[in-house]
């Protein structure tokens, strides 16, 4: 599908392990970050409307715990199907209301796969960096969401 617009989003995991005085390198610390990639694969590898473009190499880090990692994500263009470059151009260039919109639809179903992951702890805090002029931050954390 073609690809409309990328985003950037930090992934924490959850760290739990600092309120109970564990390091950073104990069990605790190793299974919230496990979980967390696992998490992550679970609800990007098989939707279609997001393309991992890069997966941040702590993810998979099997050296040491990481507490936030970085995924590249492109939202593809819900319901459309694959057309030819000039024609894909021509699309872009006419449609940048639907492409506002795809971002809107796509960032929104991304906060919404992500939340209720984040209140039972299989992933922390997250932070959504769309790659357009504005640069817009969105906040995810337990207690608020926010958006800079």
């Amino acid at each position: 599908m073609p690809q409309i617009e990328t985003m950037r989003i930090w992934v924490y995991r959850d760290l739990s392990n600092r309120l109970a005085n564990e390091p950073d390198d104990g069990e605790m610390a190793w299974d919230a970050h496990r979980l967390r990639r696992k998490t992550l694969h679970e609800l990007l590898d098989a939707d279609s409307d997001f393309e991992v473009l890069e997966w941040d190499p702590n993810f998979d880090d099997e050296k040491s715990t990481h507490e936030c990692g970085l995924l590249v994500l492109a939202l593809n263009w819900l319901g459309f199907t694959t057309v030819p470059g000039a024609l894909h151009a021509f699309l872009i260039s006419v449609l940048q209301g639907v492409a506002v919109e795809v971002v809107i639809r796509g960032t929104g179903k991304l906060i919404a796969k992500l939340d209720p992951r984040m209140r039972t702890k299989e992933i922390g805090d997250a932070y959504i960096q769309l790659a357009d002029q504005h640069k817009y931050t969105c906040g995810l954390t337990v207690q608020s969401r926010y958006i800079w």
